[in-house]
């Protein structure tokens, strides 16, 4: 038993240490490239600017440094903040490494539910479905583009889910239900989309509790106390907001954010032990529960009469619930996203305005088919499966998760759907599992399951491979053009050298990897104020603006004579350049006000 045990260790850590090393191998193949678009590193740059303060410089966030949309959290720039910190400096590997150590820690989780006791796939099978994910063209360009975002949140999902069938195997462990919650709601915190998976795990602890005889309303406000600690920094973020718009004493601010902060925790602490297992046998428990729910009920109206109008302020002008559209519109834009990112068609339209892949639907394709091979079987199959309902249990939260996706359909984009990604995977696991099963003693079943995966691995490959020579052929067009790099390095070359400059970006795409790239080190702005540059012009500083598109160059000509005229002294001259991609396509264009 002990040679056994040691055996599922070695083969487990060879199974990880392989997934980072096939992600990793993929990545840097493809060195400092491509470009890093804005929404592909934000709110990453955050962690440069908070290493490398620079006085006036720009930022986008609600809530600094809690929230960078109301309806996004900045999980992505903890991670971003670590890897600077220990290496020092920034570069597109750099951030490419973290991105692909993170989605190999996904699959590294995925693959350690798979196997655990309750789920009980074969190691092997689990492997090669881990393998599967970790050669796939669209988890290569996840971590290039905008979605890498999903991939912390991802993380956090896998882990709640990984804690709740731990809970479910041992009821008694009310510490793994909470983490479940916990890790949930940090998962909510990173992006909205993620609080569409509180459904799925609300109604399966509520089946659970019933089935086992528990306490509903305990359990649940259990697991609740540690959902509300996963996301409070959102309410957090929200209070400084109010704050900042209500008080302008800075100090008192502070003070009372952290006030508020305090007295949220421990108040959530308070409940997560009033409802522990231990108490369900005390009398009174439930009464001293609704007893403080209902002190504290004015308080928590009045934050929230408080906070609303400023949230409503805020997410005024973002649409966040989208465009109106009948449900077959809404299910028509949830297919197509979906879709998307299962075969990983959007991400390299977004790097390089193409799809090189080819058959990258065939594997959740298959998944379809062998569901309705499945529910066949087991219609026509009077023994049962044990834990025959594991698959659909996967497949109801895809469900549930879809669903919560409906109110806000045609304002959601593909990166709202990676974590289906990884549930994919773990429902084409289960579902080999079960099909294995219905095939009995058949001597081929493992050798056509093992060739069937090796196909879509062999595939995945190749694709996967093709990715990695377009972007280096093309170094990404587009808004991933490689040139956005080059122009950050030559502005961090100018900075070293002592030669002064504010970058102007007035056009969408360019500021945070620019801002990345210079660790924060060169001046940007992306108002055209005259005013407040011509101060930068006085000092000796060079303009340079940045924009897409050839008919803008009339209105930086005119601001620029705009900034000459506020100047006292001083002889300037106006250089313009063109910057082109590596297939000979216009990447962008530059025009700079330089003293002579």
């Amino acid at each position: 038993m002990d040679n056994w045990k040691k055996y599922r260790q070695s083969m487990d850590l060879a199974v990880c240490a392989g997934i980072l090393l096939c992600v990793l191998i993929q990545i840097i193949r493809t060195g400092n490239l491509p470009g890093l678009y804005l929404d592909a590193i934000n709110p990453d740059y955050i962690a440069v600017q908070m290493l490398f303060p620079r006085e006036h410089q720009i930022h986008w966030m609600v809530a600094r440094p809690w929230l960078c949309q109301v309806y996004h959290g900045c999980l992505t720039a903890v991670f971003a903040f670590l890897s600077i910190l220990l290496t020092g400096t920034t570069s597109i590997l750099q951030h490419h490494i973290v991105n692909g150590i993170t989605a190999s820690v996904c699959i590294i989780i995925l693959y350690k539910f798979l196997v655990s006791k309750i789920i009980g796939v074969n190691r092997f099978l689990a492997a090669a479905v881990s393998f599967m994910m970790a050669t796939m063209p669209s988890l290569l360009t996840i971590t290039f583009t905008q979605y890498y975002i999903e991939l912390p949140e991802t993380l956090c999902i896998l882990l709640s889910l990984a804690f709740y069938y731990k809970w479910v195997e041992n009821s008694e462990k009310q510490n793994d239900l909470f983490f479940s919650f916990f890790t949930a709601g940090i998962a909510f915190y990173g992006y909205f989309n993620f609080l569409f998976f509180l459904p799925a795990l609300l109604i399966g602890t509520g089946y659970h509790c019933w089935k086992e005889k528990k306490p509903l309303f305990l359990t649940v406000l259990h697991g609740m106390t540690g959902y509300f600690m996963g996301c409070g920094l959102y309410f957090i973020g929200y209070t400084q907001m109010w704050l900042a718009v209500t008080h302008r004493d800075l100090a008192g601010q502070k003070r009372m954010l952290l006030l508020f902060a305090i007295l949220y925790y421990l108040n959530l602490f308070v409940f997560s032990r009033l409802t522990r297992c231990s108490r369900w046998e005390k009398p009174g428990t439930i009464k001293l529960i609704c007893l403080a729910g209902l002190i504290e009920s004015p308080i928590v109206a009045f934050w929230i009469y408080k906070v609303l109008p400023v949230f409503g302020r805020y997410s005024s002008s973002l649409n966040i619930a989208g465009d109106a559209g009948g449900i077959g519109q809404r299910m028509f834009h949830i297919q197509k996203d979906m879709t998307a990112i299962l075969s990983g068609r959007d991400g390299e339209a977004l790097i390089y305005k193409d799809q090189v892949t080819r058959w990258t639907n065939l594997w959740w394709i298959f998944i379809l088919v062998l569901t309705i091979v499945l529910l066949i079987f087991e219609f026509r199959t009077k023994e049962k499966s044990p834990r025959k309902s594991l698959w659909k249990s996967m497949v109801g939260i895809l469900i549930l998760y879809v669903i919560g996706c409906f109110a806000f359909a045609t304002r959601m984009q593909t990166q709202h759907f990676v974590p289906i990604l990884f549930l994919f995977g773990i429902i084409l696991a289960l579902q080999l599992k079960e099909f294995i099963y219905y095939l009995g003693n058949c001597r081929m079943k493992s050798l056509a399951v093992s060739v069937l995966l090796l196909f879509f691995i062999s595939l995945n490959l190749v694709n996967s491979n093709k990715i990695i020579d377009e972007i280096q052929a093309t170094g990404g067009r587009g808004a991933f053009t490689d040139q956005i790099n080059e122009i950050s390095y030559e502005a961090l070359e100018n900075h070293l050298q002592n030669r002064n400059q504010v970058y102007l970006f007035k056009d969408w795409g360019f500021l945070f990897g620019f801002n990345y790239l210079t660790k924060n080190q060169v001046m940007c702005a992306t108002d055209l104020n005259t005013e407040f540059l011509s101060q930068y012009v006085e000092q000796g500083y060079d303009l340079v603006a940045c924009y897409w598109k050839e008919e803008d160059t009339p209105l930086y000509e005119e601001f620029f004579e705009e900034c000459q005229e506020n100047v006292s002294e001083g002889k300037w001259k106006i250089e313009r350049e063109t910057r082109y991609q590596r297939d000979g396509e216009i990447a962008f264009y530059v025009m700079s006000m330089i003293m002579e």
